[in-house]
């Protein structure tokens, strides 16, 4: 509840303070008196949007700033700070929040229905809303409001993982192709020099195998050969170092030199006789130097070598790649899990609203035979539509609520038959019914009476005092059949002083109230009837 108000430098206002008590409280005033500019202050208290706009000509900045008293009794202070570069600051005992914060505390605190709310009755798509507020679902609607959240980033990551993935296929499969050109031909790093040397020898083979055979032949095999010669050059130089002792320094050599000379032999000999498979060979090398070439062109620029290092850049794509196939794959997964959490729930969620709307629908009807609308009916239809239901915030349900104003008649989408001041009292009583569990709740109701008058107005006044029973009640009225209901009244009025329009705000009671309901009651100066009429009309509702 409000205990105190106080509003600086907002609009026409320079400077109001109220104290409120419990019990309906009726603001009223003549038509462009700042009866709703209080109204917004309530509403910039609880997190609406706030505009430089609003700060009275000629001042830096507005401040509004309320007592409210907790169903526990603490008190709480909340401050909200406008300035005319834009900027909003709000405060709660003292301390920064965030306008998060602030509609949050508010929510607990003020239930606002501004000027013209009734016509949000119009939207179908709202009805859903009144009837979970009603059924107190809203928490189990914030939880799949959540679910919600998660599977709508879900589907955005995967359309995003999707949209880089894109081309991704194709693109595996080249690279899953060329590696598996590379890896048939096995390459070895440097295989094509050797294979190129290789080859040279191969081209002269005949040259090769004469000259082995030749060489080894005069080494080791004719007659003559340099093996028998040198063999009798050694024995005249041992038959020397025994006449000359100067020889004996070469002798040392002999087993090495002789070793070396058959080492030669013997790679002579090998060497021709490889060479008798040379064509073979030589076919071989031309072959593998062919497949080496070839994969240097398509993945070395020519280079075969460099094949090896495109190897390795190809085999870390395709780890990459292969990566994000996965990475799609998950949040595939994670989509489906987290999809099927929520049609559990929003299914279940379903069930409670279908077991609920019914009670709706009858407290609903009670509450408006209180408000002259004795024969109305009303119920819920939940919309059945082919396929599937559109998933939202609020679930896969589709609901409306429809009414019959007078008895015999079929109900009818609200939307469409409902008149203005039919449009006040549902609003109304769908308001008495959601709030049912939250007494001691602020609740403000700006222009309730629109589109009402006469009886109408009478019980309307009622239900708002039956509500101040339970809730701290503030409500705008131009109609006297209402203010007199109130427990207090606030009069409004706006002045000019010193060249400048300002608006004032006091209590009025006894005589002074007595007044306010008079002139409320015509266009003139009170009458000597119409002072009686306010009086007896005061009596009444007291």
């Amino acid at each position: 509840m409000i205990r105190f108000l106080q509003i600086k430098n907002l609009a026409v206002i320079e400077e109001l303070q109220l104290e409120l008590d419990d019990g309906l409280t009726v603001l009223t005033g003549e038509t462009g008196a700042g009866k709703s500019i209080i109204v917004g202050a309530l509403g910039l208290l609880v997190g609406e949007r706030a505009s430089s706009d609003l700060i009275r000509t000629g001042e830096s900045s507005s401040t509004v700033e309320a007592i409210f008293e907790k169903a526990d009794g603490a008190e709480v202070l909340v401050r909200r700070e406008i300035t005319l570069s834009g900027r909003s600051r709000a405060y709660v005992d003292g301390s920064l929040v965030t306008m998060a914060d602030l509609r949050t505390l508010g929510t607990a605190l003020l239930d606002l229905h501004g000027q013209h709310a009734h016509q949000q009755l119009l939207n179908a798509a709202s009805h859903i809303d009144l009837l979970d507020e009603f059924s107190g679902l809203m928490e189990d609607r914030g939880v799949l409001s959540a679910l919600f959240e998660k599977l709508r980033s879900c589907r955005l990551a995967l359309e995003e993982a999707s949209g880089e993935n894109k081309g991704v296929g194709d693109r595996l499969d080249v690279i899953r192709f060329q590696l598996a050109d590379i890896q048939e031909v096995g390459l070895n790093r440097g295989e094509a020099d050797q294979l190129r040397e290789k080859r040279k020898h191969l081209l002269n083979a005949d040259s090769i195998h004469r000259l082995s055979i030749e060489a080894y032949q005069a080494l080791y095999e004719s007659e003559g050969s340099v093996i028998d010669s040198l063999a009798d050059i050694w024995r005249k130089v041992d038959e020397l170092s025994e006449v000359d002792d100067s020889f004996k320094s070469h002798l040392p050599i002999k087993e090495s030199v002789q070793s070396q000379l058959e080492e030669l032999a013997q790679g002579l000999r090998d060497r021709s006789e490889e060479i008798d498979d040379a064509p073979e060979q030589l076919q071989e090398v031309e072959d593998r130097l062919a497949a080496l070439d070839d994969l240097g062109r398509k993945y070395g620029q020519g280079d075969v070598d460099t094949v090896l290092d495109s190897q390795v850049e190809l085999e870390a794509e395709l780890k990459t790649l292969n990566n994000y196939s996965d990475r799609i794959e998950g949040l595939t997964i994670e989509l489906d899990k987290v999809q099927r959490q929520y049609q559990i729930y929003a299914e279940k969620l379903s069930k409670k609203r279908r077991k609920m709307a019914p009670k709706l629908t009858e407290r609903l009807e009670l509450l408006m035979g209180e408000l002259a609308m004795e024969n109305a009916r009303c119920q819920f239809r939940f919309v059945q539509k082919d396929g599937e239901l559109p998933i939202t915030e609020r679930g896969v349900d589709q609901c409306e609520l429809y009414l019959a104003p007078n008895e015999g008649e079929e109900p009818r989408p609200l939307a469409r038959i409902a008149s203005g001041g039919e449009l006040s009292r549902v609003m109304l009583a769908l308001k008495t019914a959601a709030c049912s569990d939250e007494a001691g709740k602020t609740l403000v109701f700006d222009e309730v009476d629109a589109g009402i008058g006469g009886r109408v107005a009478d019980v309307v006044g009622m239900r708002l005092k039956g509500l101040g029973e339970r809730f701290q009640v503030l409500c705008v009225t131009h109609l006297p059949q209402i203010a007199v209901y109130g427990s207090g009244q606030i009069d409004i009025r706006k002045v000019v002083k010193k060249g400048r329009t300002l608006t004032t705000a006091g209590a009025v009671s006894g005589s002074e109230r007595v007044d306010a309901i008079a002139a409320m009651m015509g266009t003139g100066s009170p009458t000597v009837q119409s002072l009686r009429n306010a009086e007896e009309l005061l009596k009444r509702a007291q």
